[in-house]
């Protein structure tokens, strides 16, 4: 089941990008506008909460982007939309200006050996191409898992 847990107001928006030093993509603020974070089972894309402290709570785009900032030193103009078993990170590129790169989607490992990540190498062209291919990994996985009961 897809579980949108309600979109935030744009104040909430504003508030994040301020706390983040950044500015979001258009399809991000719209996912972020009607639907505030998505999750299909135990997979999360990060979002904005409207009922929580989006600072301390962990699944927010503030709480999760800034720690990696802190530990992995994650360079300021990404934020983290998904972490897959505390390897791989899914990050969003914001720029302040109009950019044919904005908003496109990048993998990016994390070394525990020195928490360091390695160079972001990218996976979706759009924020609207990464939920897409979200959704439907989850549905193809769950009616592969069907078929084999």
């Amino acid at each position: 089941r897809v579980n949108c847990l309600g979109g935030v107001s744009p104040l909430i928006i504003k508030d994040a990008e301020e706390k983040l030093n950044l500015h979001f993509p258009p399809e991000y603020n719209k996912f972020l506008q009607e639907c505030g974070t998505l999750n299909i089972a135990d997979s999360y894309i990060y979002g904005l909460y409207s009922n929580y402290d989006n600072l301390c709570t962990a699944g927010s785009i503030i709480y999760e982007t800034l720690k990696c900032r802190k530990e992995y030193k994650l360079p300021n103009e990404y934020i983290v939309l998904e972490n897959l078993d505390d390897e791989v990170l899914y990050i969003l590129l914001t720029t302040y200006k109009e950019d044919k790169n904005n908003g496109q989607i990048y993998s990016i490992e994390i070394n525990y050996d020195d928490n360091t990540l390695t160079s972001p190498n990218l996976i979706y062209n759009s924020f609207n191409e990464y939920v897409e291919d979200f959704i439907q990994q989850w549905f193809s996985w769950r009616n592969l898992q069907l078929s084999l009961n």
